[in-house]
């Protein structure tokens, strides 16, 4: 008969390690799943943030596109309130430079006889030029009277006899000159 095999086997198929091996492979153990733990949480922390900054970049871009929308479309608004401006201080200058001229006029109109007046002319530097068409030198002597009398009363400054001409029908046209006091 052949020789039974027996269960007994004297050589150890698994070797037994030391206590302290065995301490320090439990603590690898350990230490790993605890790394893996921490780097699971470290990357779930960053992938929050990074979300977090990223929404947060993009409204920021939305507000910023909007913000210039909104100036783009304000930009025609505030060329006109510019424009606006700009007259209004064209405006005030010449309402800085209104003169009460009902008031000259009536004195114009005082001293002149009925329809001797033939035009009225008045420059920048508000000289008045006055152009009678009178039939009588007796008529523009009184004129010229009044307005010197005008004159003496600083009404008017500096009156002159700019132009003095005879007509063929007999008429005289003459063109007096005077600065107004308002």
């Amino acid at each position: 008969m052949a020789p039974l095999q027996s269960s007994i086997n004297l050589i150890r198929t698994r070797t037994g390690a030391s206590p302290q091996l065995e301490a320090i492979e439990t603590s690898l153990r350990r230490t790993g799943y605890v790394s893996i733990i921490a780097f699971l949480c470290v990357s779930i922390i960053c992938t929050v943030i990074y979300v977090l900054f990223n929404q947060n970049k993009q409204d920021l871009q939305s507000s910023k596109q909007s913000l210039i929308n909104e100036v783009t479309g304000n930009a025609q608004k505030e060329a006109l309130y510019l424009s606006i401006k700009n007259r209004t201080l064209i405006v005030g200058k010449a309402l800085d430079n209104l003169h009460p001229w009902a008031d000259l006029l009536d004195r114009v109109n005082a001293f002149s006889p009925e329809g001797s007046l033939a035009g009225i002319l008045v420059d920048d530097e508000n000289k008045i030029i006055l152009t009678y068409k009178v039939a009588s030198f007796n008529t523009l002597l009184q004129i010229v009277n009044a307005i010197i009398q005008s004159a003496n009363t600083n009404h008017l400054v500096s009156p002159q006899l700019v132009s003095l001409q005879l007509q063929n029908g007999g008429g005289i046209l003459a063109s007096i000159s005077f600065f107004a006091v308002f």
